[in-house]
């Protein structure tokens, strides 16, 4: 939406998938598989991206990453 005088405004839906096999702002790596979503936004002004914002469900790849596994105390099939 927009015009060519006052520029072009875009968004985009989109999602990833990952494991999280480094460290940094969510610490060690666990090895956990995450699914990401999202969207990044754009300003286009003469063809060329002049603005960006994005978001992306952070709260849930914490989740994902620090979550407790069920299974994690059940190592000899024991119940």
């Amino acid at each position: 939406m927009g015009s060519d005088a006052d520029g072009f405004l875009s968004s985009v839906r989109w999602s990833a998938v990952g494991t999280h096999r480094g460290h940094g702002i969510y610490g060690r790596p666990t090895g956990r598989r995450v699914h990401l979503w999202g969207i990044t936004q754009h300003r286009i002004v003469g063809g060329r991206i002049t603005e960006e914002w994005m978001m992306f469900n952070e709260f849930e790849v914490m989740q994902q990453i620090y979550r407790d596994d069920p299974f994690a105390d059940d190592r000899h099939g024991e119940s």
